[in-house]
This record gives structure tokens, C-alpha cells and sequence, in this order.
């Protein structure tokens, strides 16, 4: 595998054809997964904070992860958290229907790292250690040991999630992302979509406080409740959102499919990963036009007819993939 190509997947610079051939690569072997999920994770613990995270914390942390009886969890295996379209916690799920965990670890093994990943078309809820729950959207995944340390809680997401973190000032929580954006929080509840491929990173703050750590240049950002954050791939600056709409930002929780004036490449996007489809725009122009409307439990054929009627624009279905156009 060309080593140019993994570099600009793992800095969330790959193009579409560019992810496809990565992961086709990944799936072929343990190895290639290994080796590719570890490139992940040293990008992503690369820029820790040193006052927050002494150099040797982290050493021992990568050291724990990289050893060969840790456990992992891959996305295409049957060891996978993945609960399709409504939020139940693993325990929730595993002790109601009486059947084996498909996640197998002890909390005393302090050298295990967890990898929940949730598909396109699906949701997922996990709890992580120290009990804090972590809503994962269609085509995320959330990195985490199996026991937290003493002195903070260190996670890596990579998609969008809503958590809700149990509070601890002694021990702060950071959320890792492939942007190289770091949350730092104690106790708090927001919603963060980072999403390699699309076009910025967003914060929205429902309750409590986070600071907002950009480790390229190092500058900070405290965001304060009912406010959201964003920052483009271009400007690389933190701005905050005017009048942000907090049910846009987290209905997906809930099962809502919900869009106010959103640009249509951007509502491919979200409906790739609600339906686990591949849309295509034959037209430009398509992708300019913008689309208001909320779907709850409808199907992908209701929404592409109601965007017909809205828009005019067409549709055409063939097994996975969908082709819109005038």
C-alpha cells in the first residue's frame, strides 16, 4: 500500500476513492488492521498535552495499547458494539437478551484497549469505565481503555457522539480527535461531529464547560453552555455559531434525520451514513441547492420522494448506490 495514501487517510486529507482503497486494503488482514488502527491512534495521542499528561503516561499508555494481549475490537468482526437504529448501552443489551457478550474484557486487565464502531445506518451506546455514556452516531467509532487511570480519562473519537461525562475534576476527561482537536472536560454533556470527511470540526455545549485545545498551533477555546464551536480545514481558527439549534445538533439521538436550509452536499452526507448508502450528484448544481425538512422512522425511498417534491430533484436506486439529478 502506498505509504503517501495511508499518511493523508490517517490526517483525514484522503479523498473518497483514496478511504475506499485504505480500508479494502485494512480488510484483507489482521496485520494490515493492526498496523493501520495503530498509525490511528499515535496521531491521535501525539500532541497530548504534556502539563495535563506527563511524557511518561502516555509512553506507558501507547506501550499498553501496542502490546499483543490487548483486546480489540474491529469493525468487519463479530466483536463490535452495534446496535441498529436505537441507543441501548451494552449491558442493556446483552442482559435482556441473555446471550454472550460480544465485548469480552476485565476491568482489573488495565492493558486493554476497547474499539466500539458503529456502521453506516446504525447508532450505538456506550458506557465507558468510570460510567460516563457515549452516544455514537452511524459511521463512528470511540477508542478507550478498559480501566481509565488515576490521573485523567483519555478517549479517541472519530465520527460524532453525544456524551454525557461523569463528573471529576481530579481526573479530566480528553476526547482525542483525528482533526487534532482535543476536548478537555470534567463533567459535562455536548454533542461533537468530526467526521473525516466532511468539512469542519463541531462542538455544541448542552450543559457544564469544555476547553477546546487545537494542537497544531496550540491555541485554546472555552466554550460556555448552549454555545457552539466550529472550525473549518481552511481557516483553522476556533469561531463560535450564531444561534445555534441545539435539537439540529442532537436530534440523531432521538432518531431524528433533521435538516434547516442544509447545502445538499452536506444532506448526502448525513444520509449516506443514516442509510448506508452512496449518493452521487450528477450535476454541481445539485449540491448548492439546500433542503429543510425532519424524518423520523421514514425510509430512504420517503426522503428522496419528498426531496423530489420539495426540489424537483430525481432519484435512481440500484442496490447501495443512489444517483440524483435534474
Amino acid at each position: 500500500m502506498n505509504k503517501e495514501i495511508i499518511e493523508k487517510y490517517i490526517a483525514g486529507r484522503a479523498n473518497r476513492q483514496e478511504a475506499k482503497q485504505i480500508l479494502e486494503w485494512a480488510a484483507e488482514n489482521d496485520e494490515n488492521s493492526q498496523y493501520l488502527s495503530r498509525l490511528k491512534l499515535n496521531r491521535l495521542f501525539s500532541h497530548f498535552p504534556d502539563t495535563d499528561a506527563p511524557k511518561e503516561a502516555m509512553r506507558k499508555f501507547k506501550q499498553r495499547y501496542s502490546r499483543r494481549n490487548f483486546v480489540w475490537v474491529f469493525s468487519r468482526v463479530a466483536a463490535i458494539l452495534i446496535i441498529p437504529l436505537v441507543c441501548f448501552s451494552a449491558y442493556q443489551y446483552f442482559s435482556s437478551t441473555k446471550k454472550t457478550p460480544l465485548v469480552a474484557f476485565s476491568i482489573d486487565n488495565v492493558d486493554s484497549i476497547i474499539e466500539y464502531t458503529v456502521n453506516p445506518g446504525v447508532k450505538g451506546k456506550v458506557i465507558l469505565p468510570d460510567g460516563s455514556e457515549v452516544w455514537l452516531n452511524s459511521h463512528s467509532s470511540l477508542i478507550c481503555p478498559a480501566v481509565f487511570g488515576n490521573d485523567s480519562r483519555v478517549v479517541a473519537l472519530s465520527g460524532e457522539a453525544f456524551f454525557d461525562v461523569h463528573s471529576d475534576e481530579q481526573r479530566p476527561m480528553y476526547v482525542k480527535t483525528s482533526r487534532n482537536i482535543t476536548v478537555k472536560v470534567t463533567g459535562t454533556k455536548f454533542n461533537i461531529s468530526t467526521y473525516d470527511n466532511d468539512r469542519s470540526f463541531n462542538l455544541h455545549l448542552i450543559s457544564g464547560k469544555v476547553r477546546l485545545i487545537n494542537e497544531n498551533n496550540k491555541a485554546e477555546f472555552d466554550v460556555l453552555p448552549n454555545q457552539e464551536v466550529y472550525i473549518t480545514d481552511v481557516e483553522r481558527e476556533f469561531k463560535l455559531k450564531k444561534n445555534p439549534d441545539e435539537h439540529l445538533n442532537t436530534a440523531w439521538k432521538e432518531g431524528y434525520l433533521v435538516f434547516d436550509g442544509t447545502l445538499l452536499s452536506e444532506v448526502i452526507r448525513k444520509m449516506e451514513r443514516w442509510y448506508g448508502v452512496n449518493i452521487k450528484a450528477n450535476s454541481p448544481r445539485i449540491l448548492n441547492e439546500r433542503f429543510t425538512a425532519e424524518f423520523h422512522s421514514e425510509s430512504l425511498t420517503q426522503v428522496l420522494d419528498y426531496l423530489k417534491m420539495c426540489s424537483g430533484i430525481n432519484y435512481l436506486i440500484t442496490n447501495e448506490n443512489v444517483v440524483l439529478s435534474y
